[in-house]
């Protein structure tokens, strides 16, 4: 399965959703073919594009120019795909042609060769080096006429002569010599003495020395000394009998220099930090906590140690976020992350992944019971409200535990563990805490359990097809309805696709499923033809291995034959986010079905991540709006803008369209106004099984809608 639908159906990713929503570094997701998969926001930002420019696009939309993509692609991407990482700067291009430069590294994250890159920007920085690499060589080549000052010390009176510049350089205006031990006392730097000293010896006794960098005082004129960084250099000329005579050497002034190269520093040091802290609270990011982790553990192993991961998640935060707004949050955020650093060791470790979680790691943990008092501790100090803009807040958080070696001998593991024992303790009520163990297994159990319980039904016959009505309000007629799948469990009773379908599309039982659904549902259909009715057209859903199985397709032709079902009479309903993971299988499989005559449906459009470019080559008929815009309608004004901009979308792409989870009156007059008349929805009708959809057939004939 594609990592774009891992991370959508796997709760226990949820944290890199939110990180990747949140993240200020460009995260950007490719396959083996260099084609972009996905981006998050501050990708976009950085580059200047929308999500829908960058998204199938290959990675060459962001090279200056060709040749930089090949060498880009042979220096790095390959050496990622042969299973090395990569960290480079590397020169890049926005949308609007400007260079960019940016720190980009890279590794696989999945057996199919999907790439994961981070990027950093670091325009700045690399301007700031040519700009320092260019005032150097400004330096070099006025070689002693800049800022470069002379000095000769007579070594019997141990006076110094200064040039010009010299006294510019130390701030002596007097045109004097100085004696050499005031300028030792009074001019250089304390912490420098030494440094002169011991090349004045080497000197002395005959050897060379490569010169020092010092910080001397100098007199402003204002009565204030200010410190000056210089390099200086001697050497020792002897007389003509042989005699030590005097040194002679230069000074030059390097404030200027060393300024930019503090600034410089400055700006590394900040960018590093960026790259491994979060923003809002200063804590390490999940970067720098899987860094700090994998040590950790290492640590651990070494001296037989146990290890604890925490995975903190606060309660009811969004609603707080809904009702204070964000700042309100945000504000949340910092008090709770400064509290619980205060309750920590100097050893332990906590950090922000985005949103409200945090995981922290406590090293040397001797027994549990030195986890739960940490625990309880701090759950007791997140008990004090938060004053926050006049309200008080009080905070509640669940936590969940697991440690090293017993719930997990790596980072991800562990992190992985935590986190479902996190929502363990969220089930439990929230404010507690609950520790992994193997019985939270049984999840992974259940899953086998009713994978052959599914294929038992299958034989028994316990399954039904339910069929939800589709109507034209406009004209007030039935124009179709909705193929759906229910489990009449024997012990369990009726149970929603919802609690088995996602299990089974890792699996081939889905295959056998959908082709039982689309047996029974399409032989029911051509009945009700046959009967004299006008049931309009039957829509059946195809599951993402269908939709990359050729071989489904012709099963489906020959399933057609067999029944006797003209194929106009069908559509079939594929999600947004089964288009995106091989886009170019789809668009090929989805022109087999059009040229069969079969109509092609979207199904929850606009909640997958898509391309507009894609949905200009498919073939398809209808787009669907999904229940979540229509849930808030006309309330929400966010909802609404989504609504008008798919029903415009369907209108300029010359496709039909339907709204479904419409329930309630306001929503289906806001549809109808706004040009969306086919409807489904529990407003007109739930969904039915066969014996009550004929009934309902045999209603609407006698009656309007």
């Amino acid at each position: 399965m594609n990592i774009l639908n891992v991370v959508r159906e796997d709760k226990e990713l949820r944290w890199f959703e939110k990180l990747f929503n949140s993240s200020h570094i460009g995260i950007l997701v490719v396959d083996e073919e260099r084609k972009n998969l996905l981006v998050n926001p501050h990708l976009c930002e950085m580059f200047g594009y929308k999500e829908e420019e960058l998204l199938g696009k290959n990675t060459e939309i962001f090279h200056i120019s060709y040749q930089s993509y090949l060498n880009f692609a042979t220096k790095a991407f390959n050496m990622v795909l042969k299973g090395g990482s990569v960290d480079l700067e590397y020169p890049f291009r926005k949308k609007d042609g400007t260079r960019i430069w940016v720190r980009i590294s890279g590794d696989t994250i999945r057996k199919d060769h999907e790439v994961l890159w981070t990027l950093i920007d670091i325009t700045a920085k690399v301007h700031l080096e040519q700009d320092l690499q260019a005032k150097k060589k400004q330096l070099l080549t006025m070689n002693a006429l800049v800022h470069l000052g002379t000095w000769e010390v007579d070594l019997k009176t141990n006076r110094i002569v200064l040039s010009d510049e010299m006294r510019r350089i130390i701030g002596v205006k007097e045109r004097k010599d100085i004696d050499f031990n005031d300028y030792i006392d009074h001019i250089l730097h304390p912490d420098d003495v030494a440094i002169v000293q011991k090349g004045l010896q080497t000197l002395l006794s005959g050897g060379e020395t490569e010169g020092s960098h010092l910080r001397i005082y100098r007199d402003d004129g204002k009565g204030t000394k200010e410190i000056r960084y210089v390099y200086q250099k001697g050497l020792l000329f002897y007389d003509e009998d042989g005699e030590k005579l005097k040194l002679i050497g230069a000074t030059q002034d390097i404030t200027e220099y060393k300024q930019l190269e503090m600034e410089l520093q400055e700006q590394k040091e900040l960018f590093e930090y960026q790259a491994y802290h979060d923003v809002l609270t200063g804590l390490p990011n999940r970067l720098l906590l899987k860094d700090r982790l994998s040590e950790k553990i290492k640590y651990a192993k070494r001296h037989k140690k146990k290890l604890a991961v925490l995975f903190i998640d606060l309660d009811n935060f969004k609603s707080l976020n809904d009702s204070l707004g964000h700042n309100a949050g945000d504000c949340l955020l910092q008090e709770l992350a400064k509290r619980m650093r205060n309750q920590l060791r100097e050893s332990d470790t906590i950090a922000r992944l985005g949103g409200d979680e945090f995981v922290i790691l406590l090293e040397d943990v001797e027994s549990v019971q030195v986890i739960t008092t940490i625990i309880t501790k701090g759950l007791s100090s997140m008990k004090e409200p938060v004053l926050i803009e006049g309200e008080l807040i009080y905070p509640r958080m669940s936590i969940g535990v697991a440690l090293y070696p017993d719930n997990g001998k790596d980072s991800d593991t562990l992190l992985k563990n935590a986190d479902a024992a996190m929502y363990k303790a969220k089930k439990s009520g929230g404010q507690t805490y609950s520790f992994y163990t193997e019985s939270m297994t049984v999840e992974a159990y259940k899953r086998i359990t009713l994978e052959q319980e599914l294929k038992e039904a299958i034989v028994k016959g316990d399954l039904r097809v339910y069929y939800q009505p589709q109507i034209d309000t406009y004209n007030k007629v039935l124009t179709g309805m909705e193929a759906l799948v229910r489990w009449q469990h024997p012990k369990r009773g009726l149970i929603l696709p919802s609690e088995f379908i996602a299990m089974l599309e890792e699996s081939d039982l889905i295959l056998e499923l959908n082709r039982w659904v689309m047996v029974n549902a399409i032989e029911q259909f051509v009945n009700w033809y046959k009967e004299g009715f006008n049931p309009g057209v039957l829509s059946l859903n195809l599951s993402v291995r269908q939709l990359s199985c050729s071989e489904c397709y012709i099963s489906f032709t020959e399933l057609l034959e067999k029944i006797g079902c003209d194929p106009h009479w069908l559509e079939v309903e594929v999600t947004e986010s089964q288009l995106i993971q091989d886009p170019e299988l789809a668009i090929s499989i989805l022109q087999s079905f059009r040229k069969l005559g079969v109509s092609i449906a979207i199904d929850d459009f606009g909640t997958g991540y898509s391309s507009l470019a894609y949905l200009k080559r498919l073939p398809i008929d209808r787009l669907k709006i999904d229940k979540s815009f229509v849930d808030d309608l006309p309330q929400s004004s966010s909802d609404v803008a989504i609504a008008k901009t798919i029903i415009s979308l369907a209108e300029n792409l010359d496709l039909k369209l339907i709204a479904e989870g419409v329930e309630r009156e306001d929503q289906l007059q806001f549809l109808q106004e706004n040009g969306c008349a086919n409807i489904q929805g529990f407003y007109f009708s739930k969904p039915l099984t066969a014996e009550a959809m004929r009934e309902y057939m045999v209603l609407q004939t006698y009656k309007k809608f």
